[in-house]
């Protein structure tokens, strides 16, 4: 009978001991469940925190290039109106230099029309198939008047004014209305050509060429001493109805 008992109490402890180790087990069991659950939860948290912070790197990233290329096609824009305005500028000044150095031109050649060879300028022998009805006086030494003319104005006379006048040489070109320069013959702008002209002092001519600047009258000279004598005089001018 006290072994039965024995035996009965010793299958109840063990049947306690499996329960109680079960009972252990489960809850061992669990706490691992919940720490390796608020591991992950923290791995998690970590995740998210990195993959934001990644993005915000990003967007970063994309906020400064957007800004690099707006910045550099502001510079492409800046630059090209420089280089228009630049290449404009530069245009204008061409011109300038181009109308400047025309009139330049211009000028040194009705200045070195006097001071060319005299071998250079060959004067033609022959007698032209159109003269004026009088030849003109050689220019003299004296230094006619700059005054009001003192030779009475007749109806056939029309007073053109006094003119700044100097002289020229044939130089092989031919004149405006298409004749080589002879004795008689003037350049005017200021009356049209073939008209008839009285210069007091020095007799009547025709204006047969046109002048380009730096006098009102050049009148045609024999030879360049004569050119050169002559200097730059002013006249009194009368128009010869």
């Amino acid at each position: 009978m006290l072994r039965k008992r024995s035996y009965r109490l010793a299958g109840k402890n063990r049947k306690h001991i499996k329960l109680i180790l079960l009972t252990v087990l489960f809850g061992a069991l669990s706490l691992v469940g919940a720490l390796s659950y608020s591991s992950a939860s923290e791995a998690n948290q970590k995740y998210m925190e990195a993959e934001n912070n990644k993005l915000k790197v990003l967007e970063k990233q994309f906020n400064v290039a957007k800004n690099t290329e707006e910045q550099v096609k502001l510079e492409d824009i800046n630059a090209k109106e420089a280089a228009e305005k630049a290449a404009e500028q530069e245009k204008i000044a061409i011109q300038r230099a181009a109308e400047e150095a025309a009139r330049l031109e211009i000028e040194t050649a009705q200045k070195n029309i006097l001071a060319k060879n005299i071998t250079t300028a060959k004067i033609s022998t022959t007698t032209p198939t159109k003269t004026p009805t009088k030849a003109p006086i050689k220019a003299p030494i004296k230094k006619p008047t700059t005054t009001k003319p003192t030779e009475p104005v007749t109806s056939t006379k029309k007073y053109l004014g006094a003119l700044s006048s100097t002289a020229y040489i044939s130089t092989g070109s031919n004149m405006a209305n298409g004749e080589l320069p002879y004795a008689g013959a003037v350049a005017c702008n200021l009356v049209p050509l073939g008209t008839k002209i009285y210069i007091e002092g020095y007799g009547y001519f025709v204006v047969k060429d046109r002048i380009g600047s730096g006098s009102q009258l050049d009148i045609y000279m024999d030879t360049y001493d004569e050119a050169i004598q002559y200097g730059r005089r002013t006249v009194n001018v009368y128009i010869v109805n």
